[in-house]
């Protein structure tokens, strides 16, 4: 689909005007929207996910009219701003599963909704930004301007460690949820005065397929366990390896 933009503008109650005469053709493919701060990026993208509305011009998605069928809009993209939260009221398993099947649907537009930006992040902090910086340096040697599809998945694959590779499937390829809680916790006072804790949790790995149908699967993934103190703040973290569901670990 060819997304048109043109006279779009916006000036918020206070007087700051974000958009002024914005017009733009976008054919179909991955794009970046770059600007400074206050340059009226977030205001463009709120308007074409349909949760603001513009004071003047035109937005169309092929034959939808952007604009004025927001609920045509919706049905064919989704929103992630930088800022994600949840909603107040829905469990974590929940939210689990809206994000699951959402990360699963056909869109045809490139502002989708995408698990794709916090996957990357996860596997970053996994396999550490040298080794991603390599994979996409990599992707653009090798397609420079070529129109989609690249192979992103494959080169992230080749610059992650064995014991990582579960992750590339989990993140990018397949639906996969976890069921993970502590059943218990002790604190011990060391000799140096820290404090030693022994967390006792249950690990549970699923994969959901495109019906919704879920079926257990064998663990062999990286979790964080954490200790918390007073106010909720963090006084220790780190990610241990689980292979089997019932696991102790050690946070000093």
């Amino acid at each position: 689909m060819e997304l048109r933009i043109a006279g779009l503008s916006k000036t918020y109650e206070n007087g700051v005007k974000a958009l002024d005469d914005v017009s733009l053709t976008i054919g179909p493919g991955l794009y970046g929207l770059l600007g400074p701060n206050g340059a009226g990026k977030s205001t463009l993208m709120r308007i074409l996910a349909t949760l603001l509305d513009a004071d003047e011009g035109s937005a169309f998605l092929g034959d939808i009219d952007m604009l004025r069928s927001k609920l045509e809009v919706r049905r064919l993209l989704g929103y992630l701003p930088q800022e994600f939260g949840v909603y107040p009221r829905i469990s974590a398993a929940g939210m689990l599963d809206h994000i699951a099947i959402l990360s699963v649907r056909n869109e045809q537009f490139h502002i989708r909704y995408n698990k794709g930006g916090m996957a990357l992040y996860e596997l970053r902090q996994m396999i550490g930004e040298d080794a991603m910086n390599r994979a996409l340096r990599r992707l653009l040697s090798q397609y420079g301007y070529a129109p989609p599809p690249y192979a992103l998945v494959g080169a992230l694959r080749d610059e992650t460690p064995e014991q990582y590779r579960c992750l590339i499937g989990d993140l990018f390829e397949d639906i996969t949820l976890f069921n993970n809680h502590m059943q218990s916790a002790q604190a011990r006072r060391l000799a140096d005065g820290k404090y030693e804790v022994t967390v006792k949790c249950q690990f549970q790995k699923l994969k959901t397929d495109n019906d919704g149908r879920q079926s257990e699967v064998p663990l062999d993934d990286w979790v964080e366990v954490g200790a918390f103190g007073k106010a909720g703040k963090l006084l220790h973290r780190k990610r241990v390896h689980v292979a089997s569901p019932g696991n102790e670990t050690k946070v000093s």
